[in-house]
C-alpha cells in the first residue's frame, strides 16, 4: 500500500515538472495557446528607459501587452528588436493605470524572433518605490 502511493506521488511530481517545461503540453511537444510571459523589470522615477531580454528560442509572437503594478506608468516609445537585427516601434504612448494593463499591441506578421523590448516611460506618477513592468506575449 505504502509503495503504491510513493509511486503514485512520484508520478505526479514527474508530471508538474514537466508542464513547466517553458510554454509546451508534456510530452506532445505543441505549443500552448494564451498569454506567455516574456519578462518583468522594475521601473523608478529616476530613470525612463528599460530593456527586457527574451531568453527564449521560439519567440515569434504576434501580439504584446505589457501589465503594470504597484504604480501607473505612461510607456511613451516601445520598441522590439529581433535577432534578425531588425526593429519595430509600436503604437505609443501607452498609459496604464496602477494594477492594470494595455491595450493590445499587434506586431506585423512574419517568423522573426523577438530578442529584445525596450520601452521609455513617465515616471512622475510616482516618485518613491517601483512600478513592476511585465511583458506579455502571445502567437
Amino acid at each position: 500500500m505504502r509503495k503504491g502511493i510513493f509511486i503514485a506521488i512520484c508520478c505526479f511530481i514527474s508530471l508538474m515538472l514537466h508542464a513547466q517545461d517553458g510554454g509546451y503540453w508534456p510530452s506532445t511537444g505543441v505549443r500552448r495557446a494564451g498569454w506567455h510571459e516574456l519578462g518583468a523589470v522594475y521601473a523608478i522615477h529616476t530613470s525612463d528607459h528599460n530593456t527586457i531580454k527574451l531568453k527564449r528560442k521560439d519567440a515569434n509572437f504576434k501580439k504584446l501587452k505589457v501589465v503594470v503594478r504597484n504604480y501607473p506608468l505612461t510607456i511613451t516609445e516601445m520598441r522590439v528588436f529581433y535577432d534578425s537585427g531588425e526593429m519595430e516601434i509600436l503604437d505609443c504612448p501607452l498609459p496604464i493605470s496602477k494594477n492594470g494593463e494595455s491595450k493590445t499591441l499587434e506586431i506585423p506578421i512574419g517568423k522573426r524572433n523577438i530578442s529584445s523590448i525596450s520601452f521609455w516611460y513617465d515616471s512622475k506618477e510616482f516618485k518613491r518605490g517601483k512600478a513592476e513592468v511585465t511583458v506579455f506575449a502571445m502567437r
